[in-house]
């Protein structure tokens, strides 16, 4: 298993503290306090991510635009989000990846890398990889109907997800660097897709 940092915090208006972690160690930040009516949904995810907190001394939960960013390591960050809409009443997370580099050859191979991983999403843990136009970011994505998850669940998707992106960092890393060994491919850092 791969030795992985979690930082957790909110969106940048929050405040960080340090604890320790799900495998390793996170520090983590939480949202002010919401005032007014949250639907029951982002209620339940909130919850969940009290919990997670809680149960390393840190009191966490969804930013009042329903989202909740969780720094992992140095280069990576997931994002959680809950949108208020009740039709929908899904939970999304996604980990921008790395920043596609300019070369058309590296893009290609990057590319044709992510499509043969998303085969059958046995290599993602049933998670997709795509590409994000506007930031031109390899995208690590999972989304889940609230209603067909409970805690424990939540808990595991989101440590697999977490594992999961950092490796597949690594592996998009070590490609690009097989491709173009004399340029240096951007990870995705601060890159909040909303």
């Amino acid at each position: 298993m791969t030795k992985v940092v979690l930082t957790w915090q909110a969106l940048p208006q929050y405040q960080s503290q340090k604890v320790d972690s799900m495998s390793d160690s996170f520090s983590g930040t939480r949202s002010g306090s919401f005032t007014g009516t949250r639907p029951l949904h982002q209620q339940t995810v909130s919850a969940w991510i009290s919990s997670i907190g809680q149960d390393r001394g840190l009191p966490l939960n969804l930013g009042e635009d329903g989202h909740c960013s969780l720094q992992c390591g140095d280069e990576l960050q997931c994002i959680i989000e809950v949108p208020a809409d009740d039709e929908t009443q899904a939970v999304f997370l996604y980990i921008p990846l790395l920043s596609l580099p300019e070369n058309d050859a590296a893009q290609l191979a990057l590319t044709k890398a992510a499509l043969e991983l998303n085969m059958f999403g046995l290599e993602t843990g049933g998670s997709q990889i795509s590409l994000d136009n506007r930031t031109q970011h390899l995208v690590l994505s999972f989304a889940a109907q609230v209603e067909m998850l409970d805690e424990e669940l939540f808990r595991q998707i989101l440590g697999d997800f977490l594992d999961m992106g950092v490796s597949l960092h690594a592996k998009f890393l070590e490609l690009s660097e097989q491709s173009l060994p004399s340029q240096h491919i951007k990870p995705a850092t601060n890159s909040i897709i909303v």
